[in-house]
């Protein structure tokens, strides 16, 4: 399991705003109508003829088409910034509160997660934000889909995958090597004392990584693409020392 010490976190500061083709409100009378209620694209994409210009000449008839266009009915964070600066509404401070959501939800189900020493996952978080500009958690999905249906898919999508290679890094290792040591394993390693395993197997694993450190837990890495890291740091020590107070729990290792 995760011990609170062992989160490292980072957050890609690109992603996808969904919106609906019908403006949102709470008449008694729209309350079924799911174009107005539910952005997802799965849903929105039946409605399309209402994104589509046509003899609306307005400029903001041609930019719902062009968004339409190129990303159905998402935009991405750069056009999203764009749009509520507009509205005087500082994106800093939106993106601060998403980073909190994201921190806050570790934070409260790191014990709940598998512990992995030796691979990563990739969660999608889906937010609100309300017209207070409170940020609200509505799902996290684990792996999420990298499907590429539309051009700005790709202008987010593919930009993600190669980041996150680079972020993890993953070592070249030598495959003879490796299946030496399992063979060699699976037929003496019962036999040897348990001090003696573990000194082989440090042996084995520099072998295999033909002596290339591993990267400690805390170390930046070397190439951070559009990411940011969140934990661990000081904002994340903030909130375990929350979750501390509130639930009276003490993690080993924990600030």
């Amino acid at each position: 399991m995760f011990g609170c010490q062992a989160i490292f976190a980072f957050v890609y500061k690109d992603g996808f705003a969904r919106l609906s083709t019908v403006p949102f409100t709470l008449d008694p009378e729209n309350l079924s109508n799911k174009y107005v209620h539910l952005t997802n694209s799965s849903i929105q994409r039946h409605n399309q003829e209402s994104m589509q210009a046509g003899e609306d000449q307005s400029a903001a008839a041609h930019t719902r088409e062009r968004d339409y266009v190129l990303g159905g009915t998402k935009l991405n964070f750069t056009t999203l910034e764009q749009r509520l600066t507009a509205r005087g509404i500082k994106w800093d401070n939106i993106w601060t509160k998403i980073c909190d959501v994201v921190l806050k939800s570790l934070c409260c189900a790191s014990d709940h997660i598998p512990y992995q020493p030796n691979s990563f996952e990739l969660f999608g978080y889906d937010v609100m934000i309300d017209t207070n500009e409170r940020v609200w958690l509505i799902e996290v999905n684990a792996s999420p889909s990298m499907g590429q249906e539309h051009l700005l898919d790709e202008q987010v999508k593919i930009p993600l995958i190669e980041d996150t290679i680079d972020l993890v890094e993953p070592m070249a290792f030598d495959r003879r090597a490796l299946v030496h040591v399992l063979k060699r394993r699976g037929e003496h390693a019962q036999n040897m004392p348990e001090g003696t395993q573990r000194q082989q197997l440090n042996i084995d694993v520099a072998a295999m990584l033909q002596d290339k450190e591993v990267r400690p837990y805390g170390a930046m890495p070397e190439v951070m693409g559009n990411y940011e890291r969140v934990a661990p740091g000081p904002k994340w020590d903030g909130v375990l020392k929350v979750r501390q107070q509130l639930f009276k729990t003490k993690t080993d290792g924990c600030k």
